[in-house]
């Protein structure tokens, strides 16, 4: 925002911090980059509005949540480097990368990433691209493997004394 007059305009995203013109009129509000328009607002006498083009407003949250999903796909990539050809396949067959990226996080919080390394190399391997079968393959093994730790628990219970 710029603030002109004791009101707030909204600028583009790309523009702030810049140092910019405001030429204004009894009727507008218009705002330069040295020659350049970058917005335009019907003026406002109140005073502490915020005048606001939605335009500018869209194309700031686009921006946040691009820089949203890439911190979170670097963060994946990071901890299973197998994520990235699983999001290179998903985004070849047109899935959303932002749904899939905050998914494979979940599973990586609940699982860690020694188990979501190899649920990913499986579904990769079974050509399935999606976060679905990895938490598949992740519930299948932790499946496994408790049915595998409570039998080693009751094996290894003493036999109860017959009563006499």
């Amino acid at each position: 925002y710029i603030r002109f007059d004791k009101n707030d305009y909204s600028i583009p995203h790309t523009q702030v911090r810049k140092i910019l013109t405001v030429t204004a009129t009894l009727k507008q509000v218009r705002i330069l980059d040295g020659q350049t328009e970058i917005a335009n607002h019907s003026r406002s006498f109140d005073k502490g509005e915020q005048i606001e083009n939605p335009e500018h407003l869209e194309e700031l949250i686009k921006q946040k949540s691009k820089a949203r999903q890439h911190r979170g796909q670097d963060r994946l990539i990071h901890a299973v480097p197998a994520c990235r050809q699983l999001l290179d396949e998903a985004a070849l067959r047109g899935d959303r990368l932002g749904t899939i990226t905050s998914t494979l996080l979940r599973l990586l919080d609940r699982y860690g990433a020694d188990e979501v390394t190899i649920a990913v190399q499986e579904a990769l391997e079974k050509q399935v691209p999606h976060p679905n079968a990895v938490r598949q393959v992740l519930q299948k093994r932790r499946a496994g493997s408790r049915y595998f730790c409570e039998s080693l628990f009751w094996a290894s219970q003493p036999k109860q004394a017959a009563k006499t």
